[in-house]
């Protein structure tokens, strides 16, 4: 998948519907995607499948790459509004997410180079975080939110030279940011323990920073 552009005329106006009867396990899936862009539309899950946008690459390394995120919606998705793995050189920026277990997912294979900002996580379900960053390196995240999150603003695990700057989560029912390191959770991954710097971030109202 090379070269491809998919773009509505704003996020309130273009509307892709998981309508009833819909059967897959992704709204929007971009195998290999390369020089693709998603702008400017809203994807509708009505909880009936488990990811919004899913860019993967092919394995085990990173392979999806140079993919331009922008102005997109995701909302009501049983597992992750957007699912992004194996892929390097991904820019995402005011894009949103409104319910599932994760906003923005960035776990399951190794991610590089990835630049979000100005992206917004909300009211995930009992179980989850606004933003999942696991094996992902030399990456930066700017200017993002997570509000009314179930368990965690950010939850980050398996990371090297990954930066926050002027980040933020608000209502987080445990934990704004929570970081993880075990044994058990570098089983199989490329990247172990939490190496990451955060930089102008805020935490209001959750039960720990």
């Amino acid at each position: 998948l090379a070269s491809i552009t998919l773009q509505g005329e704003g996020m309130h106006n273009t509307v892709i519907d998981c309508a009833d009867g819909f059967s897959g396990d992704q709204a929007i899936q971009a195998l290999d995607p390369t020089y693709c862009a998603f702008k400017d539309f809203q994807v509708l899950g009505n909880n009936r499948t488990s990811y919004g946008l899913e860019l993967e690459g092919g394995g085990p390394l990173p392979a999806g790459s140079e993919i331009l995120v922008e102005r997109v919606f995701c909302q009501n998705f049983t597992a992750s509004c957007f699912y992004v793995h194996r892929c390097f050189m991904i820019t995402m920026t005011q894009c949103r997410s409104k319910g599932g277990v994760t906003g923005f997912d960035f776990s399951g294979d190794y991610n590089t180079s990835l630049n979000v900002s100005n992206c917004y996580a909300l009211n995930t379900n009992a179980a989850g975080q606004g933003f999942l960053i696991d094996n992902v390196a030399y990456s930066n995240f700017t200017a993002c939110g997570a509000d009314n999150t179930g368990r965690y603003g950010y939850r980050v695990r398996n990371t090297m030279g990954v930066t926050f700057d002027s980040c933020g989560a608000e209502q987080a029912v445990r934990s704004s940011w929570y970081f993880e390191a075990s044994a058990a959770l570098d089983s199989g991954k490329f990247l172990h323990g939490v190496r990451c710097t955060l930089n102008g971030c805020v935490s209001v109202g959750a039960d720990a920073a």
